[in-house]
C-alpha cells in the first residue's frame, strides 16, 4: 500500500516535445496536474456561454513548459497566444489532449 509521502513525492508529470515549424522550433508540453486540469475544464464548460476564451490557446498556455517544467505563459497572456496562427495552436492542442487522455472531454461536457 502506498503511503501519503510516496504519493506526494512521486514524479508523475510527463512531457512531450511538439514540433512547431511555424514558430521556428519545438515546444515542450507537460501533462496537466489536477489543479490545471480543473482550470481547463472550467474553460471548456464556459464555452457554451458568451466567454470568448480560446480553448486551444488555453490548452497551450496551461501545458507549454520550460526546461525546468514551469509554465512559460501566464493567464494574462492567453489572449495574446490565441492570436497566433491556428495551425500550430491546433497541433499543440491535439498533443495536449492526447497526453492528458482528454480526447473526448468536450463531448462529455456537452452531454
Amino acid at each position: 500500500m502506498l503511503t501519503k509521502d510516496q504519493i506526494l513525492k512521486s514524479e508523475d508529470i510527463v512531457t512531450k516535445v511538439v514540433k512547431v515549424p511555424e514558430w521556428g522550433g519545438d515546444v515542450t508540453i507537460a501533462s496537466m496536474n489536477g489543479v490545471i486540469r480543473e482550470q481547463f475544464e472550467a474553460v471548456l464548460t464556459n464555452q457554451s456561454s458568451s466567454n470568448s476564451t480560446s480553448i486551444r490557446a488555453t490548452a497551450a498556455a496551461l501545458s507549454i513548459v520550460d526546461v525546468k517544467g514551469s509554465l512559460i505563459f501566464s493567464k494574462d497572456e492567453i489572449e495574446d497566444l490565441g492570436k497566433k496562427s491556428c495551425k500550430p495552436l491546433n497541433r499543440i492542442y491535439t498533443a495536449v489532449m492526447k497526453l492528458n487522455s482528454l480526447e473526448n472531454i468536450e463531448k462529455e461536457i456537452k452531454n
